[in-house]
């Protein structure tokens, strides 16, 4: 799939610039924005990124007057390049297209911010903290920053990487539990845990429940510190079916009555719910869909089988269980976790493909 950039920021910004620097292309066309050395329309230019993809920019106006189309610009976009001017700072449509990006609900964006080789670096930690209190509360808060200039290229190969990678980041960590340890070292070992995932970033810690029936008991206790603990921390607690005391949906309904927290979820997982139940995964994703908040995306063949499948060749009825979702108003995050067996990581990256490929299919017939 295409993978579509779009800038955002105020009038004379450098939004026009910075792309020409990226891509040497130069994204006024118009007699008229060249006359005036302002954008008025869209402009569009191409990046080819390291991995082969080759990525859409599209370029907005940043005058007030042009806002309709900086509107038409931004939606659909996966990545947003947000331009403050190093001398400016947060002028009045850098707050107007923040508004706009976050009521489209854009989660990506690097915050670039421009004409760096003009001032001093305390001014430029200045704006960094000036965007961080612009941004609290919305969409694009926590973004990164970086201070480039389209004059002296300072930045834009850091820049470019950046986008590369197109703002990936640590979205879960693992929380393991240490059963046979007494329930004191657990808690100790598993605020250590949560600690790390917030070190780290990540937004979601997840449990994969116990094993055997003479651990449930503790685990359910170490549940009930650990979701208040990382509650406080910003971080999300959520449970995945895995057998035992996460089998299947009685299990799962017994974790969340006994922890009794709002902040222990559920991640749910059809292809698990196969291959350690051999059970239905719709029928069982009805009776806990109001807690599910994120989807580990797996097929599986049967019961103790393989899960290390294309999607579509297993037993997982992806659009009836995304239906299912939809009807309880899920919208997301969704994870690859499977693709069929590689024999080099780029071919881990075509499977892998292959399956979000797939999902984006099932997502558009729902």
């Amino acid at each position: 799939m295409p993978y579509i950039i779009g800038t955002a920021g105020h009038i004379d910004h450098g939004k026009t610039s910075l792309i020409k620097a990226l891509t040497g292309t130069d994204t006024d066309r118009l007699k008229e924005e060249k006359e005036r050395g302002i954008s008025i329309d869209l402009g569009f230019a191409h990046l080819d990124l390291p991995d082969g993809t080759s990525a859409g920019i599209v370029d907005v106006p940043g005058h007030e007057r042009f806002i309709k189309n900086m509107l038409a610009g931004a939606h659909g976009i996966d990545l947003v390049l947000f331009t403050v001017a190093a001398d400016d700072g947060v002028m009045p449509q850098t707050e107007e297209h923040l508004d706009i990006v976050h009521l489209l609900g854009i989660k990506l964006a690097l915050f670039v911010i421009t004409k760096a080789d003009l001032v001093s670096p305390a001014r430029i930690a200045d704006i960094e903290e000036d965007i961080d209190i612009l941004t609290l509360g919305t969409t694009l808060e926590n973004s990164p920053k970086i201070a480039v200039s389209s004059v002296t290229r300072q930045g834009i190969p850091e820049l470019k990487e950046r986008i590369a990678v197109r703002g990936l980041k640590v979205n879960m960590a693992a929380l393991r539990t240490a059963n046979e340890a007494t329930l004191e070292d657990q808690i100790k070992n598993m605020r250590e845990q949560i600690d790390h995932a917030v070190f780290v970033g990540a937004e979601f810690g997840l449990t994969f429940g116990v094993d055997k029936a003479e651990h449930f008991e503790n685990y359910y206790k170490l549940m009930q510190d650990a979701a208040p603990y990382a509650q406080e921390k910003g971080l999300k607690v959520v449970l995945k079916p895995h057998g035992g005391a996460s089998g299947a949906a009685e299990e799962i309904v017994r974790c969340v009555k006994k922890v009794n927290h709002a902040n222990f979820k559920v991640w749910f997982d059809a292809g698990n719910i196969i291959f350690y139940t051999g059970k239905d995964p719709v029928e069982q994703l009805k009776p806990i869909v109001q807690h599910v908040t994120g989807f580990c995306a797996k097929d599986c063949d049967k019961q103790k089988g393989s899960v290390q499948l294309e999607f579509g060749t297993g037993k997982v009825d992806f659009h009836a269980v995304f239906s299912e979702m939809k009807k309880a108003g899920f919208d997301g995050p969704v994870m690859v976790e499977c693709c069929a067996p590689s024999a080099t990581p780029e071919e881990a990256t075509v499977n892998a493909r292959k399956n979000r490929e797939y999902l984006e299919k099932v997502f558009k017939a729902l």
